[in-house]
């Protein structure tokens, strides 16, 4: 097992109680902390994972594509995913994220499929958007 899985296996674990949508579905959560919830929806298909993100901070819409490739950074190795709401971490393997700022009940989700590291997303403050990082 490496160290990647060793750290998402720790983040799942301390992120106790996570809830996930459907293989296609919506969620609402707290993304930024402000108290409202973000409305986020999951698009699966096989060579794609689209999230749209519906801010209250930003009136326009957001979308997230990811690819199913296990080659790519920015893809997860097979679908279908589940999006999961877990404890915001803004600083993994003590690096601080750009714009990341725990508190005031802001979550974070990952997208997880069983088989790579999972994507980490989190509330970009300096940008209004969700962004993502992965081991």
């Amino acid at each position: 097992m490496d160290n990647g899985w060793i750290l998402t296996a720790a983040l799942l674990a301390l992120a106790g109680p996570a809830f996930a949508t459907p293989v296609d579905g919506a969620l609402r959560v707290d993304l930024n902390g402000d108290g409202k919830a973000e409305a986020v929806t999951v698009k699966q298909s096989p060579k794609t994972i689209t999230l749209d993100v519906q801010s209250n901070v930003s009136g326009e819409p957001q979308t997230l594509e990811f690819g199913v490739d296990r080659a790519r950074q920015d893809a997860v190795c097979k679908s279908p995913v589940e999006l999961k709401v877990v404890d915001l971490l803004c600083d993994p393997m003590d690096e601080p994220l750009s714009g990341c700022k725990v508190g005031n009940g802001a979550k974070g989700l990952i997208l997880v499929d069983g088989e790579c590291d999972p994507i980490q997303l989190y509330w970009d403050h300096e940008n209004e958007k969700l962004t993502w990082w992965r081991l």
